[in-house]
């Protein structure tokens, strides 16, 4: 009975491990080369962020993909969708723990999922030469 308790203990213990060594919420770097301070909208279905650039931002962890959407004065904006990926297959440690228990629970918890740690934004400058609606043409 004891070794039994036991066992069921140490399932509970190690259920999660990629929610311990992970966690649910990850820091993500955002950077807009040669472009300081952009304002940088990310957001999934569930979750909204807002950060300055080259700053970075701490996001929950998801299945979902984000969308990044970079604004300045003088710029145009700059979307760019970013999925998330799977980072940990079902490993080890929760084959120990009957498997089930531990996966469920990091499923459950999204630490399975990661977004890159970095994610680079480009934007391009508004041309003063041939501000929008103006044509490229030469004249005759």
């Amino acid at each position: 009975m004891r070794r039994l308790l036991l066992a069921i203990i140490a399932v509970f213990i190690l259920s999660g491990c990629n929610t311990s060594f992970q966690g649910s919420f990850q820091k993500i770097v955002i950077n807009t080369p040669g472009v300081e301070d952009a304002e940088c909208f990310l957001h999934t279905e569930k979750n909204k962020y807002r950060v300055l650039t080259p700053r970075s931002v701490i996001v929950e962890r998801s299945p979902l993909p984000m969308t990044v959407t970079c604004e300045k004065a003088n710029y145009f904006t700059s979307v760019t969708e970013v999925k998330s990926e799977m980072i940990v297959k079902p490993d080890a440690l929760n084959f120990y723990n009957w498997f089930i228990p531990g996966m469920a629970y990091d499923i459950a918890s999204n630490s399975i999922y990661s977004y890159p740690d970095t994610i680079t934004v480009t934007m391009n400058a508004k041309s003063e030469e041939y501000p929008l609606g103006e044509s490229l043409q030469s004249p005759d």
